[in-house]
């Protein structure tokens, strides 16, 4: 019979795990939505003009990327999802470290 209860808290306890693990998930990918929302792909092609304009690049160029090139632009976005979800994570992990 305490087999059977050891063996329920354990099972219990794996599912109290697994159930923090999805509600963790859900968070971090409800914040990295709102953070993607919040980055446009205009303010990296803002940062690129401010900056490499300085080292050698023509607005032309760069706006090239950003209008014409869809490869660039799916990477970029890419890019910018993967930066929102970094940033969530930290952010939620910062949260729950408190």
């Amino acid at each position: 019979m305490n087999a059977y209860r050891a063996y329920d808290r354990i099972e219990d306890q794996r599912w109290a795990s697994y159930h923090r693990q999805v509600e963790k998930y859900e968070r971090v990918n409800k914040l990295a939505d709102e953070l993607e929302a919040a980055l446009k792909q205009r303010m990296l092609e803002d940062i690129c003009l401010s900056e490499l304009q300085r080292h050698g690049a023509s607005k032309q160029a760069i706006s090239r990327a950003f209008d014409d090139d869809v490869d660039f632009q799916e990477r970029s976005a890419k890019y910018l999802r993967l930066l929102a979800e970094v940033i969530a994570q930290n952010q939620i992990d910062i949260e729950d470290a408190a």
